[in-house]
């Protein structure tokens, strides 16, 4: 996380949850400070989605939002549930090959396929788990 973000989400973290600063120091070196920082930008995500129409976002589809930018979150989350088969190349605009490189992907990886390497990773019921509860 950039420390611009770290600080931005921290802070909405905290006027969350005020009790946070008991159990955190405030430092992007912090675990229990990035904890909080990384779940608050995953909730902005997932309410951001789900402002766009995604009723209910999964785990997989914040994690999309979280590793391609907010710009790419409502796009590939959509795509997941309208269009698995797109290929990331036709919604990352202006990814360079060198960046889908050092992600481990290509402009051909189809959202489909990115969101089973998640899976793997995470397990199943993890990356289909809602974020913001039911």
């Amino acid at each position: 996380m950039l420390p611009s973000t770290f600080t931005a989400m921290y802070q909405a973290a905290l006027q969350a949850d005020p009790s946070l600063s008991a159990t955190t120091t405030g430092s992007i070196n912090d675990p229990a400070s990035q904890a909080a920082a990384a779940a608050e930008y995953m909730a902005q995500i997932a309410q951001q989605e789900q402002a766009a129409g995604i009723a209910n976002p999964t785990l997989t589809d914040v994690r999309a939002g979280y590793g391609f930018g907010n710009a790419y979150a409502v796009q590939i989350a959509t795509a997941l549930q309208n269009n698995p088969s797109a290929p990331l190349g036709s919604i990352l605009s202006g990814w360079s090959s060198s960046t889908y490189a050092a992600n481990g992907l290509t402009p051909t990886t189809t959202v489909a396929q990115w969101a089973a390497e998640i899976s793997s990773k995470i397990g199943s019921a993890a990356a289909n788990q809602p974020v913001l509860g039911s």
